[in-house]
């Protein structure tokens, strides 16, 4: 019994062992990897940014105004049908 709870625990400690090398491996390899996109950062091209808010309220303001036109062409349709 003796032999076999000491087995368990070297398996146990080993697995855990594992388990904290992969973790830090993960934790140094994602601070380097960070390291590296921040020095290679291009920015934001704020000119870019705008027009692209802009182009995404217009495309938002065309889906709401097809959603009316559909809304009422669903609502002639049930007239027409009821009819």
């Amino acid at each position: 019994m003796n032999a076999l709870v000491s087995s368990g625990v070297s398996l146990m400690l080993l697995g855990m062992g594992t388990v904290f090398v992969f973790l830090t491996l993960l934790v140094f390899t994602t601070y380097a990897m960070s390291a590296f996109a921040r020095r290679f950062d291009v920015g934001v091209d704020i000119q870019a940014s705008v027009e692209m808010a802009q182009e995404a309220r217009n495309i938002q303001v065309a889906d709401a105004h097809l959603l009316e036109v559909l809304k009422k062409s669903v609502q002639s349709y049930k007239k027409q049908k009821l009819s």
